[in-house]
């Protein structure tokens, strides 16, 4: 290690350790608090601040390690893209050739399979009728006697280590039909009336209950080093 990094290093180490002091100290200061009256809130309010510094501290000291981390990561992440992205492609394309195959060709095999069926069902009346069974012929050609089931072979060919999930999709046709139970409020837009009405949305929008919260800013005093007196 050159002396350059090795001072770069100590100078890490000693700033880390005094980061770590000052932070502890902060924190074990707060946990001392107790907010029962104005002055302990006075006080609490004061290490509020100190806590905030200690925060904004924190964030100076790392933040050029986390870009430096981040542009590593990008970078990284460029050159997968950059080698991924035209596999991604051509797979998304031979799969989506695959199930437009699979697609069709289970389509004719359906048509054709109906084609022998009927056939079939033609061949057994003929039968029938042959052996004189009228009643029995006109049943098979009315579909009220049973005939045997013609079945096609597969055509889709089975690769090892390839399989093929079936799922169903959906688009909304006609929103206005869908069930309530399957509706979604739009919490976004009811947040920006109870924003602005306060109490007053429940009547506006019947079903929803508002309270409330209190929340508290502060900013920091750059104090970390605080002790309880």
């Amino acid at each position: 290690m050159s002396p350059q990094l090795a001072l770069a290093e100590d100078a890490y180490k000693r700033e880390a350790q005094e980061i770590e002091q000052s932070t502890q100290e902060v924190v074990q200061y707060s946990q001392a608090l107790k907010i029962i009256d104005g002055r302990s809130y006075a006080t609490a309010a004061e290490a509020l601040k100190s806590l905030k510094g200690a925060m904004k501290r924190i964030k100076e000291w790392i933040k050029p390690m986390k870009d430096n981390t981040h542009r590593a990561w990008k970078s990284v992440c460029d050159k997968e893209h950059e080698l991924m992205d035209p596999l991604e492609a051509e797979e998304g394309r031979i799969k989506d050739g695959m199930a437009n195959y699979i697609r069709e060709s289970e389509m004719l095999q359906a048509e054709k399979q109906a084609r022998l069926q009927d056939q079939a069902k033609l061949q057994a009346a003929i039968h029938a009728e042959e052996q004189g069974c009228t009643q029995t012929a006109e049943k098979i050609l009315n579909g009220e006697a049973m005939v045997p089931i013609v079945c096609e072979d597969r055509v889709i060919p089975q690769v090892d280590g390839i399989s093929v999930k079936r799922q169903w999709e959906f688009s909304i046709a006609d929103k206005t039909k869908i069930p309530l139970e399957f509706m979604i409020p739009d919490e976004k837009q009811i947040r920006k009336i109870v924003q602005a009405s306060g109490k007053h949305a429940e009547q506006i929008i019947p079903g929803i209950a508002v309270r409330e919260s209190i929340e508290i800013a502060a900013k920091g005093d750059g104090s970390v080093g605080m002790t309880a007196s």
